[in-house]
């Protein structure tokens, strides 16, 4: 699982706000399987409660497993009108 976020910063403090969490998906034979994924900020940045911030992204994610855990990502796009 990750989480895809953002943080606004408009102040001191700076809090991150998740968007979208993200699970794997394996197949019916236990196969890793890749994931398109397309996530839309736009109703989180035009927020009012942000007017006037600046964004940055962010990736986040955990594990309770003590195996080594991978996350490809190939590809980002950031785009913006």
């Amino acid at each position: 699982e990750f989480v895809v976020g953002m943080y606004p910063i408009n102040s001191i403090v700076v809090t991150g706000v998740p968007i979208v969490n993200l699970f794997s998906t394996v197949d019916t034979s236990g196969v890793m399987q890749w994931k398109k994924v397309y996530v839309s900020l736009k109703e989180d940045v035009n927020d009012p409660l942000y007017t006037g911030a600046d964004f940055k992204m962010f990736f986040n994610a955990q594990t309770n497993s003590t195996e080594e855990s991978l996350i490809y990502f190939d590809n980002i796009k950031l785009i913006h009108f």
